[in-house]
């Protein structure tokens, strides 16, 4: 049975610059754009169009962070959306290695910040005056003193999170520079002099 998707890939041939994923991730796209766009869908038409859903929806879990988004608070939704493609920006051309670090790293934010916003629940009790102003007094009893306990060590792990998963995008996105080199030597100010084999016969070890 010929699929729209197959007829697709008959007509249109994959580009040189392309990947093999790119490829079928684009001809999906196409796909599943011109079957959404049909007033009326046969049934093996409507079957193929829910499989090309799942493909979709997988390309924007691994690609876009709709993992990110979906699972951040309501509220915050937005702002993960935001962040994610911010990052994306900052951190050059995207991997899949980049992209599954990016997403963590968007979920410890919300993590982070979920954190900070329930530890001043619990931190704090407000109460509304006869003037309809609001006043916050510190909570000391034993069970928000244990839960803010428990709060802050969450807070900890989401900014550690935040931190570590930085660094490995910044590593992937700007290597360490290494240097091999023959004859060469570096000195306290990091900077790499150069030694012909001659001046290098002159060096004398260091006393002991």
């Amino acid at each position: 049975m010929t699929t729209a998707l197959a007829i697709a890939k008959s007509k249109n041939a994959q580009k040189h610059e392309e990947s093999d994923q790119d490829y079928q991730d684009r001809m999906v796209k196409d796909v599943y754009l011109a079957l959404e766009g049909k007033k009326k869908r046969t049934k093996k038409e409507e079957d193929e169009f829910s499989s090309l859903h799942k493909k979709i929806l997988a390309f924007q879990i691994v690609n876009e962070g709709a993992i990110s988004r979906t699972m951040a608070d309501v509220d915050l939704q937005e702002a993960a959306s935001r962040m994610y493609t911010d990052l994306s920006s900052e951190f050059g051309e995207m991997t899949p290695a980049k992209h599954l670090l990016l997403d963590r790293l968007v979920c410890a934010w919300n993590m982070a910040t979920s954190y900070e916003r329930l530890f001043k629940m619990i931190k704090y009790k407000v109460t509304e005056q006869e003037d309809s102003s609001l006043y916050m007094s510190y909570k000391h009893d034993k069970s928000s003193i244990k839960l803010m306990q428990e709060t802050r060590k969450g807070m900890q792990t989401a900014n550690d999170q935040i931190v570590r998963l930085t660094q490995a995008l910044r590593d992937y996105s700007s290597p360490p520079l290494q240097v091999n080199v023959k004859n060469a030597f570096i000195a306290q100010n990091q900077q790499i002099n150069q030694r012909s084999p001659k001046d290098l016969d002159n060096v004398q070890e260091p006393k002991k």
